[in-house]
């Protein structure tokens, strides 16, 4: 066997191999206590997906046994692999959301200063009644809802994630990484004035008061941000 195992493909492998565990799992999913709001933590969900990460990893390891599953715990999936002389540690985050038909599939992501965008996540998209279960999976940035018009209000941003950018369970992962993620800063200024310009439909923000206020008192200042 030989020791030049190529980790991130393994790890997309597994993640993949969860995501359809998990679709296959639905009366196990119908037993979590969902919630929904600002401080769901969706434990059970966490749980579940952990418990099906070990299976895949067993049956991977089946191909390779010079792999070990050092870790694995919640929150999300926190996990701990070694191949031989390397080893990684790392995440796939869990999002889920409601199923609506008047709505798209988008929820609020992570805080953008510290996110890393390479990180896989794996999507649950649940019936209103939480009775049937859908799941994609992907690299995170992959599901950034892009909007010309994105807010960033008092904070740092928290680009949201649409379901319709993750891949099916049964496609095979896209290894692809994003390998600048530093220009969210302009992205989000190019939205600001987007906003104010009058080219696109808006609702109101006191934002866009702000960047009109911000730049009336630059050209009072002369101030040109060079």
């Amino acid at each position: 066997m030989s020791n030049s195992i190529d980790l991130d493909h393994l790890i997309a492998q597994l993640v993949q191999a969860t995501a359809q565990l998990l679709e296959c799992a639905q009366e196990e999913l119908r037993q979590i206590r969902w919630q929904d709001g600002e401080a769901n933590t969706d434990s059970g969900y966490s749980e579940l997906a952990c418990t099906k990460f070990c299976q895949a990893f067993e049956k991977l390891r089946n191909q390779h046994p010079e792999i070990q599953l050092v870790e694995c715990k919640n929150p999300d999936i926190s996990f701990t692999i070694r191949s031989n002389s390397e080893t990684r540690t790392s995440k796939v985050e869990l999002k889920s959301c409601k199923a609506n038909p008047d709505d798209p599939a988008v929820i609020p992501g992570s805080t953008i200063g510290k996110l890393d965008f390479n990180m896989w996540v794996i999507f649950c998209r649940r019936s209103l009644d939480n009775q049937t279960f859908e799941f994609r999976y992907g690299r995170y940035f992959r599901g950034i809802f892009d909007s010309p018009t994105e807010l960033f209000q008092d904070r740092t941003p928290r680009p949201r994630m649409s379901w319709d950018g993750y891949q099916r369970v049964n496609e095979p992962p896209n290894l692809e990484k994003l390998d600048e993620a530093s220009g969210w800063i302009k992205k989000y200024a190019e939205a600001a004035i987007n906003r104010i310009s009058g080219e696109y439909p808006v609702n109101y923000s006191w934002q866009d008061d702000l960047v009109k206020e911000i730049i009336k008192i630059a050209r009072e200042k002369g101030i040109t941000g060079e």
